[in-house]
């Protein structure tokens, strides 16, 4: 988000996605650097999901700015996120990004 240097990964997604689902798994993958977050979002049905996540990793990618930037280039990364909805107009929003560098 804050460098065009970054490399996308699909293995790294997957990564990122397995680390949000289970606290465990996170213990055995050592990334250079999270952003994650969870939130509520009220109104959820109203919103496109790519304003869901956004809504929910805004300040943490904010918060890590610095550190997003001081990556070097070709450094790897994958981002991904689950929701939980309870049959309500509010869905919980889990999302993460993980980086490696190279």
């Amino acid at each position: 988000m804050y460098t065009n240097d970054l490399v996308w990964s699909d293995e790294w997604a997957k990564k990122a996605l397995d680390w949000a689902k289970s606290p465990e798994y996170s213990e055995n993958v050592d990334p250079d650097l999270v952003v994650a977050g969870r939130r509520l979002i009220d109104n959820a049905s109203d919103k496109p999901v790519w304003k869901k996540i956004l809504d929910v990793l805004e300040d943490q990618f904010d918060e890590a700015e610095a550190e997003l930037e001081s990556l070097p280039p070709g450094t790897v990364y994958g981002c991904s996120g689950y929701m939980g909805t309870r049959n309500t107009k509010d869905d919980y929003v889990t999302a993460v990004c993980l980086y490696e560098k190279q």
